[in-house]
């Protein structure tokens, strides 16, 4: 088959709008329709042959977890999403084959370039977070469930919006199309499902998912996520929190919390959000080094860009160490103060920066 040489201005316009549609469903928090995800979930059964199973729908992952913590292991086998997942892997595998057939190489390239890229929806971020609200027993239970399940969302998304513009707009034949509209149906109406031999357990979408400038899950003093029974997230730029912090405001943190907080990605928020000022006002901080910086390693360079500074400019930076008793294991401070806009960030960094030459 002859190779197309370029894309219609109009195609490439829709190479975006693809990529947005799809995006949007994503991170969409419009409430689902359980009669068109029930048509749909009998749909996918009759394809793979499979009985039906009895679906049940959940407010929250919570709900879900109360709900199957106590079944036998028999009814949390999930063949059918790995039989339909082999299917949508095929499809998508073939329509590669076609594109780079009909497009050529490079054209095909920029397409996958633009539209398979992961959806920024944080989706591992999330489930992991939510693992962190749970016991001990419901955390288990929940990570065994949803240990191929983290980034379904985004990729999904991800791929669905090269398969809408392969077949919606450049017209191409569906060798499969049950195939593609059952895999269409599933990620625009279903959100979050996990489909089982005897069981299908569709989790309802958030009411409220809330970002901050850098697309990051982020609230201050309230959730970043919230379910419509109640069960919640608490984030700060991305970090999930647990609720005694989150449901404060950062302007309300209190730096003494820094002392018996153990794990480091919190601690970290608590850093960021409380600040240097506040910090060095109420907790003893020891001076350890001060020097111009030179950045001579990417694991240096990463700590800079954790504050989106410039390491190009005039910086300073100092090493402080918190001194108290009451910490477990050292915690090490740096300073980054700019010259040039007298702005001044502070992070927790590893012991072995106190090194840098």
């Amino acid at each position: 088959m002859a190779q197309r040489k370029r894309l219609s201005l109009e195609q490439q316009l829709y190479i975006s709008q693809c990529r947005e549609k799809w995006e949007k469903v994503a991170i969409s928090t419009k409430s689902i329709d359980r009669q068109d995800i029930t048509q749909t979930i009998q749909s996918a059964y009759q394809l793979i042959s499979t009985q039906q199973p009895e679906i049940i729908f959940f407010s929250s992952p919570l709900a879900m977890i109360q709900q199957v913590n106590n079944w036998l292991e028999n009814d949390l086998i999930f063949e059918a999403e790995t039989k339909l997942g082999d299917l949508f892997n095929e499809l998508y595998q073939e329509t590669e084959d076609a594109l780079i057939e009909q497009l050529g190489e490079d054209i095909y390239e920029d397409i996958i370039a633009k539209l398979v890229r992961p959806i920024e929806f944080h989706g591992t971020e999330i489930w992991r977070g939510i693992a962190t609200t749970f016991n001990q027993k419901n955390r288990l239970l929940w990570n065994s469930l949803v240990n191929d399940w983290t980034d379904i969302t985004e990729i999904d998304a991800s791929y669905a919006s090269l398969l809408d513009f392969y077949f919606s707009v450049l017209n191409c034949q569906r060798s499969k199309p049950q195939i593609w509209q059952i895999y269409h149906n599933l990620i625009l109406s279903c959100g979050w499902s996990l489909l089982g031999k005897k069981y299908c357990l569709i989790c309802e979408k958030p009411q409220i998912i809330t970002w901050d400038e850098r697309r990051l899950l982020h609230g201050e003093g309230k959730p970043a996520i919230e379910f419509s029974d109640g069960f919640s997230i608490y984030a700060y730029h991305q970090i999930i929190l647990p609720e005694k912090y989150g449901k404060v405001h950062p302007s309300q943190w209190q730096p003494a919390w820094l002392l018996t907080e153990t794990n480091y990605q919190v601690r970290k928020a608590l850093i960021q959000g409380i600040g240097y000022q506040r910090i060095s006002q109420e907790l003893p901080l020891i001076e350890l080094d001060r020097l111009p910086i030179s950045l001579n390693s990417y694991t240096e360079y990463t700590y800079f860009q954790e504050l989106n500074y410039n390491p190009k400019v005039s910086i300073q930076y100092t090493l402080f160490k918190i001194d108290s008793q009451v910490c477990q294991e050292p915690i090490i401070l740096l300073l980054i103060t700019d010259y040039n806009t007298c702005q001044k960030g502070l992070l927790e960094v590893s012991s072995a920066l106190i090194n840098i030459q």
